[in-house]
């Protein structure tokens, strides 16, 4: 292969360096796998969650009582849209990078197999 330029000489450098799949003091890397790349974060999983879920019956619970009593209606439906908005947050938020990754891993596997 011939370099013409030095962005090539770069891209040729990082690339040689994710083909040979190894670390800079010459280990090996591990291979990529969900148990050694899953992790909890306390305040994420655990505690944002929790706040989520409280927030979510509490906005329930106002939209049967504002039902109820004949007044308040829009406001508790707002309140319950918002809290539905931010579960949906919650959950994309985490789905979207893991998707990336993978497709990430899956195109450095056919770059290792075709080249």
């Amino acid at each position: 292969m011939v370099i013409k330029n030095k962005r090539n000489l770069r891209f040729n450098a990082i690339f040689n360096y994710f083909i040979d799949n190894k670390l800079d003091n010459g280990e090996d890397m591990n291979e990529q796998n969900y148990s050694n790349h899953r992790r909890y974060v306390t305040g994420y999983h655990f505690v944002l969650l929790a706040l989520i879920l409280i927030s979510l019956i509490g906005a329930v619970t106002f939209v049967i009582r504002s039902m109820m009593h004949g007044h308040g209606q829009l406001g508790a439906i707002v309140i319950l849209v918002c809290v539905v908005d931010i579960m949906l947050l919650f959950l994309y938020t985490r789905e979207f990078p893991i998707k990336a990754q993978n497709r990430a891993i899956r195109a450095e596997r056919i770059c290792v197999i075709l080249c």
